[in-house]
């Protein structure tokens, strides 16, 4: 799928109120991208994570593993902020999609 058509579905979901994206990060050039995709920095709300950058970078086979698992922690921080905990049903369904996406 091209960027273009992915920019154009996640739009749709998000004009029709059936999906809400949060981006888990405080950085402005980050915001600023994902504001290019979807059209407008309104289409998404920013939430900081308090996740701990801390994670032993030896423990990783690569700089790419490592990128993804500091990702999925700020991402599990958050969901767990807006979804109402670790049980949350937000939380159930993000962290099975990155099981089944990233095992």
């Amino acid at each position: 799928m091209s960027l273009l058509a992915w920019s154009a579905q996640i739009n749709r979901l998000i004009a029709g109120n059936k999906l809400r994206i949060v981006l888990a990060s405080a950085s402005p050039r980050r915001k600023e991208i994902l504001g290019l995709l979807l059209l407008s920095d309104k289409n998404f709300t920013t939430e900081v994570s308090g996740f701990e950058e801390t994670l032993p970078k030896s423990h990783f086979a690569s700089a790419g593993l490592y990128a993804l698992a500091t990702a999925k922690g700020k991402a599990r921080d958050v969901a767990e902020r807006i979804a109402g905990g670790p049980n949350g049903k937000l939380n159930r369904w993000f962290c099975k999609r990155c099981y089944d996406r990233y095992r």
